[in-house]
C-alpha cells in the first residue's frame, strides 16, 4: 500500500513533563488506524489521540483517508502514515471502494504501522486501537493500572463470544510473551487482504485470539463479568451491554452504536446515556455524526439488519438457542411427582 510517512520529532522534544509522563509507565508503543471519508482529523479522534499519548511512550498513526492533512496529527503522533495526496488506485489490494466509503480495515493500518517500527520487537507492550469508538469515558491510565493487577498475556476492553471467544479489536494490548513470539510476528508477516468485512472478522480478529490461545497466551478483557450467562447466544458485548459497559465506566462506546442503531434505542437515547454516565462532551459525538452521516447512510440502507424489524427479528432468533437450553435444563431440575 502506497503511502506518505512524515516523522514528527517535535513531540519528543515538548517539554520534560510530557517526557516525564512517558517514562512513568512501560515502554509502550502505540499504531492507531485511521480513516474518514472526508479526510478529516476530527475532534474525537483528537480527543483520544491525547489520551493516548499520556499513557504510550510512541504513538504511529495510520490513515487511509483521502487527502488527509498531515500537519494537523503531527502535533499528535510521533510518526504518520497516510495515503499520499493522490487516491490509491482501486487495484490495491488494501483499499476497497464501496460506495464512497473506505474499506481498508484496521489490520491492514496495524500492519503498516508495524512494518514502519523495526525496533517494535523492544517495547513492553504494543497497542493496537482504533477511530471505532469515543472515548475515552474515563482515564485510560485506570484502566491500565487496573490491568496490571491481572495476570495474562493480551488484553482488551471487552471480549465477545460472536463465533468464538475473542478480545474484541478496537483496543488490543500486548505483552512481552506475545510480542517476544514468533507466532505474532508470523501474523503479521502472513496477514493477506480480505475484501469481506465478516470474513476479516473470522480471519483476523478472531484468528489472532484463537490462535494466540491455542499457543498458550492468556487473554483478558478489562471487565470480566460472566457475559454468557446474561446474553444472547452469540452476542457482540460492546452491542448488546452498552449502557453496562458506560455504567462500569468503560473508556469506550463504540460508534455503531449509534450510527447504525445497532440495537434499536436511537440515537438520542444513547447520547443522553453518556450525558448523565459521563463527563464526556456528547456535543462532539453529535457533531462527528451529523457529518459522516451522509456516506454511512448510504453504506449501510441497504443492509436488512440494521431495519427495525428484521434488527428483533435477529435477536429472537440467535437467543433462541439460549432459551430452548435453559427450559431443557429446568426440565430436567424439576423432580417428578
Amino acid at each position: 500500500m502506497s503511502h506518505s510517512i512524515v516523522e514528527n520529532n517535535g513531540w519528543n522534544q515538548s517539554g520534560d513533563s510530557g517526557n516525564d509522563r512517558r517514562d512513568a509507565h512501560p515502554k509502550r508503543l502505540c499504531v492507531f488506524a485511521h480513516y474518514d471519508p472526508e479526510g478529516v482529523l476530527d475532534e474525537y479522534v483528537v480527543r483520544l489521540l491525547v489520551a493516548l499519548r499520556e499513557v504510550c511512550s510512541t504513538l504511529i498513526f495510520v490513515s487511509t483517508s483521502p487527502n488527509l492533512s498531515v500537519s494537523a496529527v503531527t502535533p499528535h503522533a510521533d510518526q504518520v502514515i497516510a495515503r499520499n495526496s493522490q487516491a490509491l488506485p482501486t487495484s490495491s489490494p488494501w483499499v476497497f471502494p464501496v460506495i464512497g466509503v473506505n474499506f481498508a480495515y484496521e489490520f491492514a493500518s496495524w500492519k503498516a504501522g508495524l512494518e514502519a517500527t523495526p525496533d517494535w520487537g523492544d517495547y513492553d507492550e504494543i497497542v493496537l486501537c482504533n477511530d471505532s469508538v469515543y472515548g475515552p469515558l474515563s482515564p485510560l491510565s485506570d484502566a491500565f493500572r487496573e490491568m496490571e493487577q491481572v495476570d495474562c498475556d493480551f488484553w482488551g476492553i471487552t471480549d465477545s463470544l460472536e463465533v468464538k471467544r475473542h478480545i474484541e479489536s478496537y483496543f488490543l494490548v500486548f505483552r512481552i510473551p506475545v510480542i517476544a513470539s514468533p507466532v505474532f510476528a508470523d501474523f503479521w508477516r502472513d496477514l493477506r487482504p480480505v475484501e469481506d468485512k465478516r470474513r476479516l472478522i473470522a480471519q483476523c480478529e478472531i484468528e489472532m485470539s484463537q490462535t494466540l490461545i491455542g499457543h498458550g497466551f492468556r487473554p483478558a478483557p478489562l471487565h470480566q463479568p460472566n457475559w454468557a450467562s446474561h446474553g444472547p447466544y452469540g452476542f457482540n458485548t460492546t452491542h448488546y451491554f452498552w449502557k453496562r459497559l458506560i455504567q462500569r465506566y468503560t473508556p469506550f462506546v463504540k460508534i455503531d452504536i449509534m450510527r447504525f442503531d445497532t440495537m434499536g434505542v436511537g440515537e438520542r437515547a444513547v447520547l443522553n446515556h453518556l450525558r448523565s454516565g459521563s463527563d464526556y462532551p456528547v456535543e462532539v459525538i453529535a457533531r462527528h455524526l451529523d457529518r459522516t452521516r451522509h456516506y454511512y447512510d448510504a453504506c449501510g440502507s441497504g443492509d436488512v439488519a440494521h431495519a427495525p424489524f428484521a434488527r428483533r427479528l435477529y435477536w429472537s432468533l440467535r437467543t433462541l438457542p439460549r432459551q430452548l437450553r435453559g427450559r431443557r435444563s429446568n426440565a430436567r431440575a424439576t423432580p417428578v411427582r
